[in-house]
């Protein structure tokens, strides 16, 4: 595996998130370039510009390039969890749930009045 493989990148333009795969474009080392974002399982998203992400080039191939988006643009980082917590968040609108250390389970609409439902 070449050292071009494995790069550390942004998300440049959010993907329309439609089709059989989720294509989109990153920006790294100046580059712009297609990928394939990869859904780790049980968990998938539609990630914001700016999004970090690590991009897998096969063989060193851009054109077989896949991304993981593996936090959210740095300004809406979730700051100050404590360890063990979990935080899943839609950093577009901002409702959130948070698993607490304390055992506690926290799930905030991002309107007043807004509504969780549970089926």
């Amino acid at each position: 595996m070449s050292s071009r493989s494995i790069r550390f990148g942004v998300v440049h333009e959010e993907t329309a998130d439609k089709g059989p795969y989720k294509l989109g474009k990153v920006k790294a080392d100046g580059k712009i370039m297609d990928v394939e974002f990869v859904d780790l399982t049980g968990s998938e998203g539609s990630p914001l510009k700016d999004s970090r992400v690590i991009i897998l080039s096969a063989d060193g191939d851009d054109g077989k390039a896949v991304a993981i988006v593996f936090g959210p643009p740095v300004k809406d980082r979730t700051d100050g969890q404590k360890p063990g917590e979990t935080t899943y968040k839609n950093h577009k609108r901002g409702q959130h749930m948070k698993m607490l250390d304390n055992g506690d389970v926290v799930i905030n609409s991002a309107v007043a009045g807004g509504k969780v439902i549970i089926n």
